[in-house]
């Protein structure tokens, strides 16, 4: 049995149903990573979330932060509080 299967087994025991993310979803995106040879990029007040830090759980605040223009000058983006996030 998979990981899935027992996670819907144990929180889901009436069954769970399946759909494709794009159909349950506001928006889908992606975001990126400001250079990091910049280091007015970094050391901001702007929350920086990393793939590692994606972990199964709430997240209340992250390790690194941005400036405006690390924001401002790559593809990273705010992202809404009570998200829902999915590290690939």
């Amino acid at each position: 049995m998979s990981r899935l299967d027992q996670l819907i087994d144990e929180y889901c025991p009436d069954g769970v149903e399946f759909a494709r993310i794009e159909d349950i979803c506001i928006e889908v995106s992606s975001g990126g990573t400001p250079k990091t040879s910049r280091n007015d990029y970094y050391g901001g007040s702007i929350p920086w979330l990393r793939t590692q830090e994606i972990n199964w759980n709430e997240i209340y605040d992250t390790e690194i932060k941005i400036t405006e223009e690390g924001l401002k000058n790559s593809s990273a983006k705010y992202v809404p509080s009570n998200s829902v996030i999915v590290a690939m």
